[in-house]
């Protein structure tokens, strides 16, 4: 049935046949055989349905791998590339740059940014990295001394972002990021230069955040900010609680 189904394709002649070899995929076989069709006449009557589902399977994989910044899957809450993750995590390992350091300080922004998502948010879902990112950004551009007056300020300000303070366990994984978990990391280093580039909108307008799971009384800073509640992610809601300092 293959090979009618081929010899078939190989007939055509004029316009046509261009546009069916270039969508003669497994795709249009599976098509074949599942319908027991086996074609007699080489009529652009019998190859159409074909060449439509094809094309509807490529339209449809196109609005998948899209980016909207509204957007999220439904089964796993994260947010839609441009690139198919596995192209960009392809591309990342093999990279010959090190992410290794003992001082913050000689970051870049995007670097320096994504340890931060990495340390405070690697196992939540990318909307919800997206809007700590956006934390450290609003701090630095509300005026206030003591969030800091730049971005690396804001984040490497001291008792800010817990997984840079001294006796924090993420600390030592900050350093060397590729060596615990590069997915994760360079996951977090895309959202950072998606966030700083403009690509990723804020989704909460935060300054500050807090995870009830792990933080059992209440802020002191919380009492003093307007309480944002938490983001709808699926199936529920996210980790953490979002605040904007008065």
């Amino acid at each position: 049935m293959i090979k009618e189904y081929l010899s078939t394709i190989k007939r055509i002649k004029g316009p046509l046949a261009a546009l069916v070899l270039g969508l003669a995929t497994m795709d249009g076989i599976a098509y074949l055989v599942h319908n027991q069709k086996t074609p007699s006449k080489p009529s652009i009557r019998q190859i159409a349905p074909v060449i439509e589902e094809i094309r509807e399977k490529q339209e449809k994989q196109k609005e998948k791998n899209e980016y909207n910044p509204r957007e999220y899957n439904e089964d796993k809450g994260e947010m839609l590339f441009a690139e198919k993750r596995s192209e960009m995590n392809i591309s990342d390992n093999q990279s010959n740059i090190s992410y290794k350091t003992n001082r913050f300080t000689t970051d870049s922004e995007d670097v320096l940014l994504a340890r931060m998502i990495y340390g405070e948010a690697r196992n939540c879902p990318d909307i919800e990295k997206i809007a700590i990112a956006y934390t450290a950004i609003n701090r630095a551009k509300d005026g206030k001394a003591w969030n800091g007056r730049t971005l690396k300020e804001a984040i490497l300000k001291p008792w800010q972002y817990s997984c840079f303070n001294q006796d924090d366990p993420n600390r030592e994984q900050l350093k060397d990021p590729e060596a615990y978990d590069p997915k994760a990391f360079h996951d977090c280093l895309k959202i950072a230069k998606g966030v700083l580039s403009g690509k990723y909108k804020d989704p909460v307008r935060a300054t500050h955040y807090y995870n009830p799971a792990s933080v059992k009384n209440k802020p002191n800073w919380a009492r003093n900010s307007k309480l944002l509640e938490k983001i709808k992610i699926a199936p529920g809601k996210s980790k953490h609680i979002y605040f904007r300092e008065a």
